[in-house]
Order: structure tokens, then sequence, then C-alpha cells
């Protein structure tokens, strides 16, 4: 009979892994990347470090100031100090404009973004000071949530921390900031907090983050871009629907654990695997359909303003308008001068790096959880992209929800670059000994 420590050495050399050849090579780096894994009060420090840098070079270089950008001076700087002085000094929240025009509905208006919490900062400041400081946070958002997100999936520290920075870097984010379009960056810096929500609630099967998630959804709407978040509501449920059909697959084989860095998780069992599925797909539509309640209160107003919109869903070739051309396109491998050879609204480079490293990770399936979901929503949004280029858009065009709704789907590069940054992660991540946990 084996002693019972023998027994307890026994089980944890070969379940450990590190047990074994504890003195290797491999265990004295895996050792030393464990020592050298950040804190996360240090991790939300480097990412507000970015975040500066960015913000610094988007105000400083000359010709790319925020300030500069026609949209923020013939626009949403007059509509923010109305909203100001309507405060501070009349008492009353605007919900009508009678400076424009002969007057508009101003609630309705969704882009003036008047229950938007982050509108405080221009309630509660100058234009000089609120502008850059709502700029910041925004972006500081975009790169904690996509931080948290890749953790969420399992990965280590220094990739969450390559994917914070390169998603709010990324090319969308810095375009439409630069012309002024304050409502973007805004709602850009909610997506990966709603994915998060989405991959909690399927891990670990938690009400909460169906309430967590449907508040992000809710503030992003309130921010104003409609577009993106639409492009959060498909393809964050597209994702929640491929990690379920991912996790139903795992929980099918016993090494399903280890089949794809996915687990089958909480409520994910064998005997029971449709009441699972049903489940899971249930908590993601929740999340999504409560945050549609969340911002009811300014999508109603405006949806009765849009149906008098000229914007208004107008068929296909409305759909179709401001697709990116293919040959525009290739700039996402190299680096285009924006506003040179590469209009504001196609612009979506995001990094050589994080090609090379989605390819790598693509290439050798050394993907984290819902890894492999990426190159297909990858894919699906690049169809979206490029229009009527491909005879593919056109059945897109009849099948997904709400497509026929906006134009200029060349914005769907934000979902390209969000998805290739997530596929990039889980190579650095591979890299670093897939020490996430």
């Amino acid at each position: 009979m084996v002693p019972a420590r023998a027994r307890s050495r026994h089980r944890a050399g070969p379940a450990g892994g590190h047990r074994r050849g504890a003195g290797s090579p491999a265990a004295q780096q895996a050792g030393t990347l464990e020592a050298a894994r950040p804190a996360a009060p240090r991790l939300a420090l480097l990412i507000l470090a970015a975040a500066l840098v960015v913000v610094g070079l988007v105000f400083l270089v000359p010709g790319e100031r925020l300030s500069q950008g026609y949209d923020w001076f013939q626009i949403w700087a007059y509509h923010k100090e109305f909203i100001r002085s309507s405060i501070l000094q009349d008492g009353t929240v605007p919900l009508w404009c009678r400076w424009s025009f002969s007057g508009k509905p101003f609630l309705a208006d969704v882009e003036s973004q008047l229950l938007y919490p982050g509108t405080l900062l221009h309630v509660l400041l100058p234009s000089r000071l609120a502008l850059p400081l709502d700029v910041l946070v925004h972006f500081a958002l975009a790169g904690l949530g996509m931080h948290l997100f890749c953790r969420s999936r399992g990965m280590h520290p220094w990739a969450g921390l390559f994917a914070g920075v390169a998603f709010l870097a990324c090319g969308f984010n810095i375009a439409h900031t630069t012309v002024g379009h304050i409502h973007y960056y805004a709602a850009v810096a909610w997506m990966p907090f709603v994915f998060l929500a989405v991959e909690k609630w399927l891990e670990g099967g938690r009400a909460v983050w169906i309430a967590l998630g449907a508040l992000s959804v809710g503030v992003q709407f309130l921010a104003g871009a409609l577009q993106v978040s639409w492009m959060t509501i498909v393809f964050g449920g597209l994702y929640g629907g491929g990690r379920v059909l991912e996790k139903a697959w795992a929980s099918r084989a016993p090494d399903g654990a280890a089949r794809g860095g996915s687990s089958p998780g909480a409520g994910w069992t064998r005997a029971r695997p449709l009441r699972a599925v049903a489940l899971g797909l249930a908590g993601v539509g929740a999340i999504f359909a409560l945050g549609l309640a969340v911002a009811g209160a300014q999508l109603l107003p405006t949806r009765e303003l849009a149906s008098l919109s000229l914007r208004e869903g107008r068929g296909y070739e409305f759909a179709t308008l401001d697709s990116m051309p293919p040959g525009v396109a290739s700039h996402l491998l190299a680096p285009g001068r924006l506003g040179g050879a590469v209009e504001w609204e196609f612009y979506g480079y995001f990094g050589i790096a994080a090609i090379g490293l989605a390819a790598a990770a693509l290439g050798a399936r050394l993907f984290r959880r819902g890894g492999a979901v990426f190159a297909l929503l990858a894919l699906l949004a690049a169809l979206m992209m490029l229009g009527d280029a491909t005879p593919f858009f056109r059945v897109l065009y009849a099948l997904v929800p709400g497509l026929s709704l906006f134009r200029a789907h060349a914005r769907e590069v934000l979902v390209v670059s969000f998805s290739v940054i997530c596929m990039a992660a889980s190579g650095v991540d591979a890299a670093l000994g897939g020490m996430g946990r």
C-alpha cells in the first residue's frame, strides 16, 4: 500500500506538469515567466500610459488635433456648450434645440449624447479640458476592457496588455477621433466589455454578468454611434453562439478541456447538453434584449426621428454606399496616410505585428477559449466591409438583421480589427508559454 503522503505527491506530479523535471530549462523558463507576471494595478497604469501617448499624438501632431476635427468644431462643440449652458444657467435638460434651423428635437438626436454619462465631463468642465479628458478616459476604457476580455479567456497578462494597447490605438479609433466623431470613440470603448460579459456568462453561468452586459450595451447605445452598437449586438451574439457550440462540443469528450484551449465550464454536462445550449443562448440573448431596454428612453424617440430622416434605410443601394474598395483595403497590411492615400472613413490599420501574430496563431491553432470563433467573425466582417465588391453582400443583406439600416459598411473594419487583435493575443499568449492562469 502506498502511504497517503506518497500518493498525494504521485497525483500532484503528472497533473501539475511542473513537478517532473522541476530543474529543467522549461520549468525554469516557466518560473521566470510566472515571476514576471505583472500586478493588476501596474497593468492598468500601463494601459493608461498607452492611452496618454495615443491621445498626445492625436492632439500634438500638426493637422491632427482633435479640436480641429471638423465634426467637432462644426457640430458637437456647439451641442456640448448648449447642454452645459442649459443645465448650469437655465437649470433645464434640453429636450428641444430652438437654435438649429427652425428648431429640432435634441433628445431624439442620439448623437447629442444627452443621456450619456460621459457628457457630465462637458457639463462640469470647459471644452478645452473636457474634450481631451473625454478622449483619454474612453481610450483607456477601450484598452482596459480588451485586456479584461483576454484575461477572461485565460490569457497571460502580457498578452492581455498587448491586445488592450493594440485595440485602443487601432486605426478605426484614431481616424474617427481625429475628425471629431466623439460618439464613435465613446461607443468603441464599451465593445470589449460586452464581449467580456458574454464570455463570463458562458463560462460561469452567473446572472450578474447578464446584468453587467446589459448595462454595457445600454450605455454604449447612449454614446450615440448606433452602427457600432449594431455591430456589437450582431457580432457579440455570433461570438456567444460560437462559444456555445464550442463548449457543447468540448463537453462531449473526456479530453474536451484540452482541445482548443476550451473547457465545458459550469452547467455543461454530457447528460443534459441541449439544456445547457438553450440556457447559454438565452443568457446571451438576455444581455442584448435588456441592453436595448436600458437605452429605451433614448432609442424610442430616436426611432421616431429616424423615420423622418433622409438617412433612413432606403434599400440595397443605400446599404452599399461607402463600402471599402478592395484596393483601399490593402492598407490594412501596411499603414496608409490618413486623409491622403486613405480616406478616414476607410481607415482601419491595426498593425503588422497583430496580423503576423494572428496568422501564426491561426496556422498553429494556438487558441484560448473562443479564439477560433474570431477567425469566422473577421471573415464575415470583411465581407460586409467590402460591400457589393463581392457577391456575398447581397446574401448578407437578406440575412443579417439591421444591415439595411446603415450605409458605410467599411466601418465593419472595427470588427475585423477587434477579431484579428484577439487572435494575435492568442499568439502572444502561446509565445509566453500559455500561462494565462
